[in-house]
């Protein structure tokens, strides 16, 4: 495979902003098709396993408020710039 379609490719899987607060983050990711961009945002909770950090998607009752707060920041964060590349 080509080096630099290589890079290229896994700079795809990184996130283009991240808000974190306490062990709850929300990753915002650009997406392209075609003519078109958009914004999606996938929400995680950090917790350490033995000396193994992890991720998982679910969270407890009193982690809710953080979930609500981290998808707002994001939702505020991608409604500043637009929908279009040209705003980041």
């Amino acid at each position: 495979m080509n080096p630099l379609r290589k890079q290229k490719d896994s700079m795809k899987n990184v996130p283009v902003h991240s808000i974190k607060l306490g062990s709850i983050q929300a990753s915002i990711w650009l997406n392209r098709k075609e003519n078109s961009t958009w914004h999606t945002v996938s929400v995680s909770r950090s917790f350490l396993d033995g000396e193994e950090w992890k991720q998982a998607e679910t969270f407890t009752r009193d982690e809710i408020p953080l979930v609500i707060k981290v998808v707002d920041m994001a939702h505020t964060w991608i409604y500043q710039r637009g929908q279009s590349s040209e705003a980041l």
